[in-house]
């Protein structure tokens, strides 16, 4: 089979496809195009870009492909542009463009939930320069983001016209150019997600977890916990399939957002792919259920691996019967790397299962501030919820890094 991947820096799912004896041809942006140089790759500035796609996608072997898979959320759209413009799998099965758009517009996903009565965050949206007018129709405290993006970076928490002119003035605060969303600030118990599977528009396998803490404003220090059986995983397999019927996707696997209020669940957002961060493999590790495998399985063409309890709240952590798995973020610095912790002394914990650092000594970094803004990730299993939550607290004691 041949398959044109949209690529990110995550080159893993493209392993894992060469691995399975498929043919791949490659569409990177320019960050992440060296990654890909034993393969045929055409390099685009940016994978949100339609235009700069379609333009490569004939040199990419669009014309002749069985499927199309993008690794990141940005490039979501424009894999079912090439789709539907080459025809590329079954139309009535496979994520297009106009599913696509609802995953990945913000506003008009919000707008969708909120009329198929799933609970939404009151918003409005419009462009960056009608942001103040915005915000005063909302009414503060708000939550500013894109309206088309990933992560947390541009996503700022403001409480009023003071902080909105400091957001303005701050390079990764407001966004000052583009769409963009305004929502009311929810006040919750817990911030959780939900990342399942859907074949044939039922959902067939899922896994809801809390977060440690809320991702606005964690900058790395942050993780999750993947839930047992009960109340909160039970919310998160019914919210995913309410938002699966609003949204009518048929087949994918998607990573889903929601807060826990006084007043029941609110959902955040959702999207089309898999999760970043640790949570893949922690899930991996507490159910013995892939969703990358999944949604290769997916993208490649209409597979139903259905949950033999299908239909009923999946039940999780089937693989640790005595624990809980986990995941954390070790936070980064911006600087270059004088030293740091070496991944070989945390492997060596008797609780860690996987170590992976996204920067070394010598390396020099310069990212925004954001959720996913780590050194590194940690993927482990502690005996409770609690446990895990502060075990996430003793690893980030544990780690070191310096920067000059």
């Amino acid at each position: 089979m041949h398959v044109v991947v949209l690529a990110s820096r995550h080159r893993g799912p493209v392993d894992r496809l060469l691995a399975r004896g498929h043919e791949v041809s490659v569409i990177a942006y320019q960050g992440a195009a060296h990654l890909y140089e034993d393969l045929p790759t055409q390099t685009v500035q940016g994978l949100g870009s339609i235009d700069e796609v379609l333009a490569v996608a004939r040199a990419a072997g669009a014309e002749t492909a069985d499927a199309v898979v993008p690794l990141g959320e940005l490039s979501v759209l424009a894999a079912a542009t090439l789709r539907d413009y080459f025809d590329i799998g079954d139309p009535d099965r496979r994520i297009g463009t106009a599913i696509a758009a609802r995953f990945i517009d913000k506003a008009r996903m919000k707008d969708d939930l909120a009329a198929a009565g799933i609970p939404v965050a009151n918003h409005a949206s419009g462009t960056a320069t009608e942001v103040g007018e915005l915000c005063r129709d909302v009414g503060f405290p708000v939550v500013v983001k894109p309206a088309i993006g990933s992560g947390s970076r541009h996503t700022v928490s403001l409480v009023d016209d003071r902080e909105l002119r400091a957001g303005l003035a701050d390079e990764d605060g407001v966004p000052r150019v583009g769409d963009i969303i305004v929502e009311s600030f929810v006040e919750m118990r817990a911030e959780l997600h939900c990342d399942f599977q859907v074949a044939d528009s039922a959902v067939v396998f899922a896994a809801t977890s809390r977060y440690m803490a809320p991702l606005l404003g964690s900058n790395g220090a942050n993780g999750s916990v993947v839930l047992g059986p009960g109340h909160r995983h039970d919310t998160g397999v019914a919210l995913a399939q309410r938002v699966v019927d609003a949204l009518e996707l048929t087949d994918g696997v998607c990573h889903l957002e929601f807060f826990d209020t006084v007043e029941g669940p609110v959902v955040g957002e959702v999207a089309a792919r898999p999760a970043g961060g640790g949570i893949v493999e922690a899930v991996a590790l507490g159910t013995g259920v892939d969703l990358w495998e999944r949604y290769l399985d997916s993208c490649l063409g209409p597979t139903v691996t259905p949950d033999p309890r299908r239909g009923t709240a999946v039940p999780t952590n089937r693989r640790l019967p005595d624990g809980v798995a986990a995941w954390c973020g070790l936070p980064a610095r911006n600087g270059r790397v004088v030293s740091m912790t070496d991944s070989a002394a945390l492997l060596a914990l008797p609780y860690v299962h996987a170590v992976h650092m996204e920067m070394e000594v010598g390396d020099t970094v310069q990212r925004p501030a954001g959720s996913t803004s780590w050194a590194g990730i940690v993927v482990y299993e502690a005996p409770t919820e609690v446990a895990a939550v502060a075990t996430a607290g003793d690893l980030w004691s544990m780690f070191s890094l310096s920067v000059a």
